[in-house]
Order: structure tokens, then sequence, then C-alpha cells
């Protein structure tokens, strides 16, 4: 069970092996999550309320996969990827402010 160990925040052991492997840091993941997150229930909020003004091919009915749970995931996909852009514009705003 010693791979499962918890270590203090702010601890660095093995934080240099893991960044050599590309593993993200508990600081990058939540982030992502939480991008993931928001974008899940904003898109589903929207395809909700989009979804009686849509033809009927794009509304999702029953359990099979069908073109309105592509429109959905769709909507999602973008809100996801946009929210990506305007963090990482947000961040090198925020690095060249803090540039001498």
């Amino acid at each position: 069970m010693e791979r499962f160990r918890r270590l203090p925040l702010g601890s660095s052991s093995g934080a240099s092996k893991d960044a050599a492997r590309g593993v993200k840091s508990r600081e990058m993941r939540i982030p992502n999550f939480r991008r993931a997150l928001l974008a899940v229930v904003l898109g589903n909020l929207i395809y909700a309320l989009l979804m009686p003004h849509l033809p009927i091919e794009l509304q999702h009915r029953g359990t099979q996969p069908d073109m309105g749970l592509f429109t959905d995931f769709l909507i999602c996909a973008v809100l996801y990827i946009s929210f990506g852009i305007i963090l990482r514009h947000q961040q090198q705003h925020r690095d060249t402010m803090t540039r001498p």
C-alpha cells in the first residue's frame, strides 16, 4: 500500500520523477476537473433549454445514442475548449503584466 500513501501538500518527494514522466500535479488536475465539470453542467443546461426548439432529429430521446446526444456532447466540448482558450489568454495576460 506504499503506492497509495498520501504526501502532505508542498512535499517534493517524487515530484521530480512525476514531472519527468509528464504526470500532472494536483494543482493542474483540479482546475481541469472544474473546467470539465463547468462545461458539462452548462452544456447540458444549454442543451436542455434549446432542445424544445431543435428539429426532432437533434432531440435526444430514450437511452440509445442518437444525434441529440451528439449535439449535447458537441455543446459541452465547445464550452470546454472555449474555457481553455479563455484561461490560457488570462494566464498569458497575467504573465505579461508581471514581467519587468
